[in-house]
């Protein structure tokens, strides 16, 4: 394969200047769910305020990161933040609905997930390969392979092996399967006739608004990737065309494992939720090309976090 690299007249997203990337997203994602940890185990009442020093005694890190972490969590509408009063707590501990634990169903789910994108898994497997790499139970076992069944990255074969199926789990194909995208879904909102019903508009207004309102941390990886792609499916559907709708469906399936680990920096995932919301109202309001336009600069801004999300001891800038 090629070797990766990026073009230097990629378009921005919307509201985005051409500045490089914060240091490392997903060390504010970590340490925010270690501040709501905190709180939590100290349960803070509301008004309580949260100090940059303090915290990163506590957490033995530096400032800037604890104020990168701080800065999402206002975003996400954890804690508040004022000129006057710094960070603060907006209601009591009690209140505050932290990250699910994740099951062990889950746990093992992903790591499978994992070990395929780094080709630790081959091709084929047998349960009892599966059960040993990862010390599970047939009944475990069994569950979880229906599931990457039904998702669309695994077969059974005669007998008791079952066989992977080929993802996009490269950066390369990760940028072509992206780039594809840009092409087909304002091409989508662009079709004769496209039509979105009201009710879809705010279910999806409502998905997105419960991710700004704390759900982009309590959310597993699983969940936040399932709520993106229906989005964006969503909105193809409105073209009444099974050819879009499939291209998108069949990508969001080949994508499934690599935005899985993109998932682990969250703080993009604010302002692709708010850009989500300017979508839905440009596609209410009539303005099918505007949205078209908006939807393109989107994606093509989505691209640069993603990859670099998703790339291992990414130096992109």
């Amino acid at each position: 394969m090629p070797k990766y690299h990026r073009s230097k007249n990629a378009p921005s997203a919307p509201g985005r200047g051409k500045g490089a990337l914060p240091a490392n997203r997903t060390l504010a994602t970590r340490l925010a769910l270690r501040v709501i940890a905190h709180i939590k185990a100290k349960n803070l009442p509301a008004g309580a305020h949260l100090t940059e020093r303090a915290l990163a005694e506590l957490l033995r890190v530096s400032r800037t990161p604890v104020r990168a972490a701080l800065n999402f969590l206002a975003d996400t509408g954890f804690v508040g933040k004022s000129v006057n009063r710094g960070y603060f707590l907006t209601k009591p501990a009690g209140q505050i609905v932290g990250p699910e634990p994740t099951s062990e169903e889950d746990r093992s789910y992903l790591q499978i997930a994992e070990d395929r994108l780094d080709g630790q898994l081959p091709a084929r497997v047998t349960e009892s390969d599966l059960m040993r790499r990862y010390s599970i139970s047939r009944t475990r076992l069994i569950p979880i392979l229906t599931r990457i069944m039904h998702e669309g990255w695994i077969d059974r074969l005669p007998g008791k092996g079952w066989e992977f199926q080929s993802l996009l789990d490269s950066v390369e194909a990760f940028e072509q399967g992206h780039r594809f995208r840009m092409v087909i879904e304002p091409a989508a909102l662009r079709e004769p006739g496209y039509h979105l019903p009201a009710n879809i508009c705010a279910d999806l207004r409502a998905r997105q608004r419960s991710m700004l309102e704390g759900g982009i941390l309590r959310y597993s990886r699983v969940e936040l990737f399932e709520i993106g792609s229906s989005f964006h499916e969503a909105i193809i559907a409105g073209a009444n065309n099974p050819f879009y709708l499939d291209a998108i469906r069949r990508i969001n399936r080949l994508r499934r494992l690599l935005e899985y680990r993109s998932k682990l920096d969250r703080v993009r995932l604010v302002r692709e939720c708010r850009q989500h919301l300017k979508l839905l109202a440009l596609i209410e309001a009539g303005d099918r090309s505007g949205a078209a336009k908006y939807l393109h600069q989107h994606l093509a801004g989505s691209l640069k976090p993603k990859l670099k999300a998703v790339t291992p001891n990414s130096h992109i800038p």
